[in-house]
């Protein structure tokens, strides 16, 4: 399957109804090889769930950290957003998620370092693994 882009803030309205552009996005198919339905969580979660959004890797401006308080802002608590990692951005996010009014707040997780054998477990913890990085690491 493709990857099919989409325009973020159509998803914004129909969780918030607000149309705040967040710029392009793309839908892909979720490891089931289903496709991803913005806001609904993964079947095997269950009904009353929130769609749950991860983050793994080093909290920086190349990995597109900058970008989550946005995110956070608008999106939560109907999205819940799991973040795993540590780097120079940390304390600026750990500070954006203290700003936050209680019910966000409480949806967001920082879970700071997490060893490898973690991983596993923390990524089907996951409806979504959202990849920020503005550039890939070239072949040296």
């Amino acid at each position: 399957m493709q990857p099919q882009p989409v325009r973020a803030d159509q998803h914004v309205a129909g969780v918030r109804g607000q149309q705040r552009p967040l710029g392009q996005v793309r839908v892909v198919a979720d490891h089931r090889g289903d496709p991803v339905q913005p806001g609904v969580a993964a079947p095997h979660r269950g009904g009353g769930h929130r769609l749950v959004v991860g983050v793994a890797g080093e909290s920086s401006r190349l990995k597109g950290t900058q970008l989550l308080p946005t995110l956070f802002a608008t999106l939560a608590p109907e999205i819940h957003f799991r973040i795993a990692g540590t780097g120079p951005l940390l304390r600026r996010l750990r500070r954006a998620v203290d700003r936050l009014d209680p019910p966000r707040r409480a949806a967001v997780v920082l879970t700071g370092r997490l060893e490898p054998k973690a991983m596993p477990a923390y990524y089907r913890g996951l409806d979504l693994l959202l990849l920020l990085s503005r550039t890939t690491a070239g072949r040296g």
